[in-house]
């Protein structure tokens, strides 16, 4: 895409379609193009370059870093403002750091409890495949009795 910062401005009746006349400003009639199917389409607009910031894999790395060191550092007892002078950064940083990492901890703690009632679903239907109506019924009451006792002690 071309960027148009650093090209020069053009005149007004160049670039839109209004033209300058002895009796005033008037828009020109042709601001939509005629298709061979009869239906009017806009003309394409001229867009600016737009600059995404993106962090670098460098900077990127460094973070990584100073949140691994949050996180040992808290759990060594430190409090924020410790942390904050011993990585030489702002106390912000150090909260929108815990933040981030509270985020990933319970994301992975989320999909470790996922895969283990994964597990458990899966061995419980293998329990009661082959079995017929009956049995499926023996072994449910037995299982809630099971789960009874335990729930009383």
């Amino acid at each position: 895409m071309k960027s148009l910062e650093n090209e020069p401005f053009t005149k007004i009746s160049q670039k839109s379609d209004i033209q300058v006349s002895k009796n005033g400003l008037k828009v020109s009639e042709n601001r939509t193009r005629m298709h061979e199917n009869g239906l009017r389409t806009p003309r394409k607009a001229r867009y600016r370059k737009i600059h995404a910031y993106t962090k670098s894999l460098e900077r990127y790395k460094l973070e990584r870093e100073r949140r691994r060191n949050v996180r040992s550092l808290a759990r060594n007892g430190l409090k924020q403002q410790e942390i904050a002078n011993k990585l030489g950064v702002s106390i912000r940083t150090v909260k929108r750091d815990w933040k981030k990492l509270t985020r990933y901890i319970n994301g992975q703690f989320n999909r470790q409890v996922w895969e283990i009632n994964a597990k458990q679903r899966e061995k419980e239907r293998l329990r009661y495949e082959g079995l017929t109506i009956k049995e499926e019924l023996r072994l449910l009451r037995k299982d809630l009795r099971a789960l009874k006792k335990r729930h009383r002690l």
